[in-house]
Order: C-alpha cells, then sequence, then structure tokens
C-alpha cells in the first residue's frame, strides 16, 4: 500500500489518493464483518468511484476528482446510515 501511495501521489494528490484508499475499504467494513469478500467489495467500490467519476467529469463541467470523492463519501454516508446485521456478537 505504502508503494502505491508514493506512486500514485505525484498523479492524482493526496486528497485522491486518500479517498481512493479509506473511503472503499470502510463502506465495505460496514457492509460485511467477512475479510474476503469485504475486500473485494473494497476493490469494486474504488473501482466503480474512479469509473464512474470519471464519466461525470466527462458530461459535466465539474472536475474528476470531485466526483470521485463525492461518490465514495456518499457510498459510506450511504453505508453508516445501513444498520448492522446480524454480526454474532
Amino acid at each position: 500500500m505504502a508503494l502505491a501511495t508514493a506512486e500514485s501521489i505525484q498523479i492524482v494528490g493526496v486528497l485522491l489518493v486518500f479517498t481512493l484508499m479509506v473511503c472503499p475499504a470502510a463502506t465495505a467494513q460496514r457492509l460485511t464483518p467477512r475479510l474476503w469478500l469485504g475486500l473485494g467489495l473494497s476493490v469494486a467500490l474504488a473501482l466503480a468511484a474512479g469509473w464512474l467519476g470519471l464519466a461525470l467529469a466527462f458530461y459535466t463541467d465539474w472536475p474528476t476528482s470531485f466526483w470521485i470523492t463525492a461518490l465514495s463519501g456518499a457510498g459510506y454516508a450511504a453505508a453508516a446510515l445501513r444498520p448492522f446485521g446480524r454480526t454474532g456478537h
């Protein structure tokens, strides 16, 4: 993770790297307690936010970084509003 962050920081900036690494993982953690499912879900959420952010930026005047951050934040907010299911506690 440190290598990926160091390599991409010059291109996408601190906020976008933070958004793409933390928000999908935090959202996946809110949605499932299972490790491998959470890991896969985190990757899928990051890819979806990235591609959808690129598409929305193409069709609007707003920058890509805004859309990716907004989508990731909205995903976490939606997951935070969802009550936890049965986790065995």
